[in-house]
């Protein structure tokens, strides 16, 4: 078994889904994972799974807080995973400065190891700009799945937002940075889009179920700086830690 602990920015849609994503896009080579949500608490109000809520205190958490709320329960209370993931936003911080990126995952990885005592492999899973990115990547599992019967119009709204579905370029969609932000946050520009066309997305209901669905290869495919390269670090470390049949 191959254990894992999430840290995942305080919002619906990671909260809901992202554990299933990882553990099904994970699974295979003769290992069973198993991931664990460190952060964000949540609360369920409903019986469903997609109701899951960030606590108060956790909502909206990313960036540096994300961070040190992180390595502040991993100093506290340890751990006992093989794995750490951190999956947060990038909201354009790196871009076009790459190099800044991987400067940021070597402070990250020496922060927790510092915290927990010893060596672990830390792996960014970063969704960029936001998770709306890999629903217009694998835009069958994405998009596409809001409603079946209005599909062109779902195709007009994204593609008036950021062209053809799928983009080589929406990972940095929003670039450069404005005030701490993207220029254009990726979320709310489809969310229009598409509810002038009455059609509804929600953050809450809609995106967990889509993010239990991607295809990961598939979102890998059209977001090359971030998702695949972490993909690539996720896959390596879980094959490195499966137990090796016998041949």
């Amino acid at each position: 078994m191959v254990k894992i602990d999430l840290f995942c920015t305080g919002a619906y849609t990671e909260i809901g889904g992202l554990s299933s994503f990882l553990e099904r896009t994970l699974a295979g080579d003769g290992a069973a994972v198993e991931v664990s949500r460190r952060f964000p608490a949540v609360t369920k109000p409903g019986p469903r799974i997609d109701a899951a809520a960030p606590a108060a205190r956790h909502s909206g958490v990313t960036g540096p807080a994300l961070v040190q709320w992180m390595t502040e329960i991993l100093g506290a209370y340890g751990t006992e995973a093989d794995l750490i993931v951190l999956a947060d936003d990038a909201d354009c911080r790196w871009c076009p400065d790459h190099a800044a990126w991987v400067r940021w995952q070597a402070e990250v990885q020496h922060a927790v190891e510092a915290a927990v005592g010893r060596r672990i492999q830390v792996v960014t899973l970063l969704a960029s700009p936001e998770v709306e990115a890999w629903f217009v990547a694998d835009w069958t599992r994405g998009f596409q799945s809001l409603m079946r019967d209005r599909v062109g119009d779902i195709h007009a709204a994204t593609k008036n937002v950021i062209g053809v579905a799928p983009p080589a370029g929406v990972e940095e969609f929003g670039c450069p940075q404005v005030n701490g932000a993207c220029s254009t946050k990726l979320s709310d520009a489809l969310t229009a889009a598409l509810a002038a066309r009455e059609i509804r997305y929600s953050k809450r209901v809609d995106g967990p179920v889509m993010l239990r669905s991607l295809a990961a290869d598939r979102v890998a495919e059209h977001c090359p700086i971030y998702f695949r390269r972490a993909l690539a670090d996720l896959r390596d470390c879980v094959r490195g830690r499966a137990p090796q049949s016998g041949g």
